[in-house]
């Protein structure tokens, strides 16, 4: 996975956070303003099954990914890392 946050173009970050995805399947799964965002995996196999999620508070965007990541098929789903943005509420 990859993350950035301080940049002044929206571009800028994408790109940032994509090169420090390594694998097949990279690709930008939130954009935030104002808003948090959290990335579940399963400990059982954390290349394996996965989710993201955000929303206005970090708490919602971390419990919505863990759900998606069990009815993704994880077992043993936690927060890998979470970001919120300057103005986000955590």
């Amino acid at each position: 996975y990859g993350q950035a946050f301080g940049f002044l173009a929206i571009d800028a970050a994408q790109n940032s956070a994509l090169q420090q995805c390594n694998g097949p399947g990279c690709r930008v799964v939130a954009t935030l303003r104002r808003s948090c965002a959290a990335l579940a995996v399963d400990v059982r196999d954390p290349c394996g099954t996965h989710a993201a999620a955000h929303a206005p508070r970090l708490g919602i965007a971390q419990n919505d990914a863990l759900r998606r990541c069990y009815r993704s098929g994880g077992k043993e789903c936690v927060i890998r890392t979470f970001v919120c943005d300057g103005k986000g509420r955590g």
